[in-house]
């Protein structure tokens, strides 16, 4: 049987689309008691959240009540059952799947010229969108076919070439996989760890990098030449080396705009990956004047379900937050910001976690440079509470997090909460292996220097000799991405001139448009 909210779950994950599609298919495929899993159906939609009493007293008396179990559970199968039907040649897969099932109906009716005129469609169909693993069982077809047509014409040399034409899919598939699930590893490096801050996790790429290397790209699948782009895109990115990145940013973006519209829509993962990264490179390149096309487009794309409707809504707003932080517009991010929020309240089951701690911390960043530094507070609390939740996700964020409540605890003038907080934020670091050079340097300042300034000199001369510091290790590209976080050079500039951050902020970014 199905726990007691699942069914409310799928009913309320349906489109309005898809529930009257239902609602046909009951009154056509159910005899007799059609209606009455019509009218569950219904009385489960109108609920906010699954209420099984309510349901039982307004079916009191109803004879199916007497098993309701048995009825949810089965109203459960055919509303899956419909939504096969709903969505029957959907996509490139399913498509497929459909053509090899009436292949083998034409085939058991011993209609053999419809069978292989269906095949040569399924098999063109599969190679030209990459379906390997039906690819293998389309030629199972194929071998049974041409001992058909070809019952004493060689057959042995027939049978070593299908058996080759497999081995070789068999083969291809193998290296996509392999490559793949190396992707995948790296993605989830980043997942725990954020973009690479040391010549040793750049190494574990670049062996990657170097593994593949001497394949020949142009004789690549769609899969594999976009997965090696991804990779080498991600290692350009962690090496500071922007414009490389996006050249390879690129190659997936042409690569996507190649293949089948059908299958283009499919890859809707794919598509919103890349156009993602193409304007978190024009971000790192200081290009935020190109940003606003892509993210239009984004914003455009055409969503199937739920869950991309959810990642749709989640890479839009991280990169609208982003560049309005970066173009140092802090109330136009502070709106952003308060729709993320509310957003947050809307599909926080269904947000990917890392998005969720993202958006807390650059939320945080908005707070705090608003002078609203309660709620930065309280932001940044909140991905520091998570720790140890979710295998401690983005380690890069938790650190920066820990680096920053120790700032806007000064800026607060909550000066006391300074020692115990330095401590503690010392210790996750040095746990996590996060005490980089620049970790390094101002946990110091802020542990022996921040709570002896009590002059304006004071304060000028302190921060000035931080930064001359800071400039020098920025000088290492992996160094320099701690600016990606937060932009403490500014900060320390306006500690300095005795000015508003913000205001300084718009001062310098005005002069990179001129």
């Amino acid at each position: 049987m199905i726990a007691s909210d699942e069914l409310h779950k799928l009913v309320k994950s349906l489109s309005q689309s898809e529930k009257r599609f239902f609602k046909i298919y009951a009154s056509r495929h159910v005899i007799g008691e059609g209606n009455n899993y019509v009218r569950l159906f219904d009385a489960i939609t109108l609920q906010k959240s699954y209420d099984e009493k309510a349901l039982k007293a307004k079916f009191s008396g109803e004879p199916f009540i007497k098993r309701f179990a048995a009825v949810k559970n089965y109203l459960h199968l055919l509303i899956i059952k419909s939504m096969r039907n709903f969505h029957a040649g959907s996509t490139i897969d399913v498509e497929l799947k459909e053509m090899l099932i009436d292949i083998d109906f034409l085939y058991q009716k011993g209609l053999y010229r419809q069978c292989e005129k269906l095949h040569r469609k399924a098999e063109k169909l599969a190679v030209e969108t990459d379906k390997k693993t039906r690819l293998l069982e389309i030629l199972e077809w194929k071998a049974k076919l041409m001992q058909l047509r070809n019952k004493d014409s060689e057959p042995e040399r027939f049978h070593k070439n299908v058996f080759a034409e497999e081995s070789r899919i068999l083969d291809s598939i193998k290296q996509s996989l392999q490559l793949k699930s190396e992707v995948l590893d790296v993605f989830s490096q980043i997942r725990k760890k954020g973009f690479a801050r040391s010549e040793k996790d750049l190494e574990l790429m670049q062996e990657l990098l170097n593994k593949y290397k001497r394949l020949n790209y142009n004789k690549l699948t769609f899969n594999d030449k976009y997965y090696l782009n991804y990779i080498r895109t991600v290692y350009y990115t962690s090496s500071g080396n922007n414009s490389k990145s996006f050249i390879y940013t690129k190659r997936n973006i042409e690569l996507l705009q190649s293949i089948p519209a059908k299958l283009r829509e499919e890859e809707f993962e794919k598509h919103l990956v890349t156009l993602n990264n193409l304007v978190v490179n024009y971000i790192h390149l200081q290009k935020l004047s190109e940003t606003a096309p892509y993210i239009r487009k984004i914003r455009s794309l055409a969503t199937h379900n739920i869950r991309e409707n959810v990642l749709l809504w989640a890479t839009s707003y991280k990169l609208v937050l982003g560049v309005s932080i970066r173009s140092a517009n802090y109330e136009q991010a502070e709106r952003i910001a308060n729709e993320v929020v509310a957003g947050i309240g809307v599909y926080f089951d269904k947000i990917p976690a890392t998005d969720i701690v993202t958006f807390k911390y650059n939320i945080a960043i908005v707070y705090f440079v608003n002078n609203r530094y309660s709620k930065a507070i309280k932001a940044l609390n909140e991905i520091i509470n998570e720790t140890g939740n979710e295998h401690s996700l983005r380690d890069d964020i938790q650190s920066f997090a820990r680096i920053m409540r120790l700032i806007v605890f000064w800026e607060k003038g909550e000066q006391e909460m300074l020692p115990y907080a330095a401590l503690s934020a010392y210790r996750f670091l040095y746990k996590r292996k996060q005490l980089y050079k620049f970790e390094n340097m101002v946990l110091r300042f802020i542990r022996d220097k921040l709570p002896y300034i009590d002059t304006g000199a004071k304060q000028s001369a302190a921060f000035r000799e931080l930064k001359a510091d800071l400039e020098k290790i920025f000088r290492d590209p992996l160094e320099k991405k701690v600016l990606n976080y937060f932009d403490f050079i500014t900060w320390i500039e306006s500690k300095v001139d005795k000015k508003e951050f913000r205001t300084l902020a718009r001062e310098k970014f005005s002069e990179t448009l001129n």
